[in-house]
């Protein structure tokens, strides 16, 4: 693999081989009926390897605020130095405070990642032009945190009890009673659905405090 300095602090690596390995998150996706990945922006992960398409937000209305509606662009080469569009990796991942409220309750995914063809690196985040699955993926079911605070005021369950969809994402809920799936029965279910889809081991627990 040759890495070529394009400009400060981002680089180019034109693979032919193997990629770097680097870690990432997803949401899981609940819409067509069995978990599968998702990216924490909602971009579809369905099989072990995907291919980067450069997408334009364009927000459907008054009311949508962050843009649903996902126009085709072209560039030359995808990820294009000039533009967000790619795979994205790594530790260094921010997201704003909207992004991050709409998942403290939802269940989350981390694990390792093969990118492979162009490749840009600024500051430890990655974005590549195909990335590969190649595992462990660990489940994460988000802990209490501030309903176990509550809970103990109001009564209420402090150990989450229950799964739920709540539309493109799988939620914890806290009361043994109520809609939803069991969380051991959920964990055991989604991770053979996991680990059959793409191909890797994956790992399931209740985050803890």
């Amino acid at each position: 693999m040759a890495i070529v300095r394009e400009q400060p602090e981002i680089y180019v690596a034109h693979s032919r081989g193997d990629g770097p390995v680097v870690r990432r998150s997803w949401k899981l996706d609940p819409s067509r009926g069995e978990p599968r990945l998702a990216g924490l922006l909602g971009f579809p992960w369905p099989e072990p390897i995907v291919q980067a398409k450069c997408t334009l937000s364009r927000p459907a209305g008054p009311g949508d605020l962050f843009g649903t509606v996902r126009m085709d662009r072209t560039h030359r080469v995808v990820p294009s130095v000039g533009c967000s569009c790619g795979i994205y990796a790594g530790d260094n991942l921010r997201f704003g405070w909207w992004q991050r409220g709409s998942l403290r309750t939802a269940v989350l995914v981390s694990g390792f990642v093969r990118l492979s063809g162009r490749v840009l690196e600024h500051r430890g985040v990655y974005r590549a032009e195909e990335a590969t699955v190649i595992g462990p993926l660990s489940i994460a079911v988000p802990a209490a945190g501030r309903m176990r605070r509550w809970g103990r005021r109001g009564g209420l369950s402090q150990r989450v009890a229950r799964i739920v969809t709540d539309g493109d994402v799988y939620r914890a809920r806290f009361g043994e009673r109520g809609p939803g799936v069991p969380v051991d029965d959920w964990l055991r279910d989604a991770t053979a659905a996991l680990s059959q889809r793409y191909g890797v081991a994956v790992l399931g627990s209740v985050a803890s405090e």
